[in-house]
């Protein structure tokens, strides 16, 4: 009730998708997907090898198949915002 549940990019897949999608439309709760996209693969890349040595690191396969994963959902019934905006309304 009024709560908010994070998801991270490593969640995505169609299946995950549609099973937190049904899980929202029955509890009533709004999905909205904070879209990284337009940073394009190779920047995610780039970030990512800043990341090298850390928890926060991912091995670059999973970048890979991440996105083209991504590259083939669809995101029927969910709203959608570019990460820009959210930076731009939270004041990163």
């Amino acid at each position: 009730n009024g709560g908010i549940t994070f998801f991270d990019a490593t969640f995505m897949n169609a299946y995950l998708i549609n099973y937190v999608k049904n899980l929202a439309a029955d509890f009533g709760y709004t999905i909205l997907i904070i879209d990284f996209t337009s940073v394009g693969l190779a920047e995610a890349k780039r970030r990512n090898q800043l990341r090298r040595g850390t928890i926060r690191y991912v091995p670059e396969h999973v970048l890979d198949e991440m996105w083209q994963e991504g590259a083939t959902m669809t995101f029927e019934g969910i709203s959608r915002i570019d990460y820009r905006e959210v930076e731009a309304i939270i004041g990163f």
